[in-house]
């Protein structure tokens, strides 16, 4: 399951994968990404929440579907991603749908979202 705010103010989309993604979700994200996009200043960054190892697989198929979601990676400066589990070869696939963009990894919510947002 795919769960998201997108913070406006700090130009920052806050993504939470706590259960494998459905399609409805990929659906619903890029509405909200689209929305925003054309209300709003751009989104400088993308901060993913991951629950669990087995989640990500989802983090990559995620980070390829935002890939299409109006050149959104062509656009993200920062990329948070947030997890306490061990993350295996995912970096790498997030790192390949995002190359121009800079990407951390943190534990906490908050360090992220401060990171993502300056």
């Amino acid at each position: 399951m795919l769960e998201y705010t997108l913070l406006a103010n700090r130009g920052v989309l806050d993504a939470r994968l706590s259960a494998p993604m459905a399609a409805r979700d990929v659906a619903q994200l890029n509405e909200a990404v689209n929305r925003h996009l054309s209300e709003h200043k751009p989104l400088n960054a993308l901060c993913i929440h991951i629950c669990e190892k087995s989640d990500w697989e989802d983090v990559a198929d995620l980070a390829s579907h935002l890939n299409f979601t109006n050149d959104l990676h062509r656009n993200l400066n920062k990329l948070a991603v947030v997890s306490s589990s061990d993350i295996g070869e995912a970096p790498a696939r997030i790192t390949a749908q995002f190359p121009s963009t800079e990407i951390a990894y943190f534990e906490q919510t908050e360090p992220a979202l401060n990171w993502a947002s300056q």
